[in-house]
């Protein structure tokens, strides 16, 4: 199975001042919502800088890579970053540490080409028709936003999106759930 984490809030200030066009005299480093001062001039700030989000995804699922779960991250800007780039990286430091080259790769997929790798693939939305868990073993491929707020910014419209709780869940929720299905 795999699991892609999709629209994740993670990117380098530069691109992000880019976007909004502001300008900071340091840019080198994974933008992170409150330590830089500029972010609250941005129009995306509610979304913007979460690189905590996709690491606790990172955390998790790297402990299921022996139970053959494969993931990878996707990003605002189509940045593609798998678990294979991040092993070994435990903690938060060191994953900043491996993203940033990532980041300013050219290695880019769009989240519509990435969910074309899975045979049988499934997004996960609070906006979905409301699912059971055990309806995910049906599919190879779950897509689940990697955003701390709001709805996929990459186009998924032809995806069947299902919820699979009543409540906007976590990553760590998400994770906890769909977990049940590969254990």
């Amino acid at each position: 199975m795999k699991i892609i984490l999709a629209d994740s809030e993670l990117e380098l200030v530069s691109d992000f001042t880019k976007r909004n066009k502001i300008f900071v005299d340091n840019e080198d480093d994974i933008l992170e919502r409150g330590k830089h001062k500029f972010i609250s001039l941005a129009k995306d700030y509610q979304r913007a800088g979460r690189p905590d989000i996709p690491y606790v995804f990172h955390s998790i699922l790297s402990n299921y890579i022996k139970k053959g779960i494969e993931y990878t991250i996707h990003t605002r800007n189509n940045k593609i970053i798998t678990w294979q780039d991040l092993m070994g990286a435990e903690t938060f430091q060191e994953f900043k540490e491996r993203v940033k080259p990532l980041l300013r790769s050219s290695r880019e997929m769009s989240l519509k080409d990435l969910v074309k790798t899975g045979k049988k693939p499934i997004v996960l939305s609070q906006y979905g028709h409301m699912k059971e868990i055990s309806y995910l073993k049906n599919f190879d491929l779950i897509v689940m936003g990697g955003f701390p707020e709001g709805d996929y910014i990459s186009d998924l419209s032809v995806m069947e999106k299902v919820s699979i709780s009543s409540e906007e869940l976590t990553v760590p929720d998400v994770l906890v759930r769909v977990s049940q299905i590969f254990l």
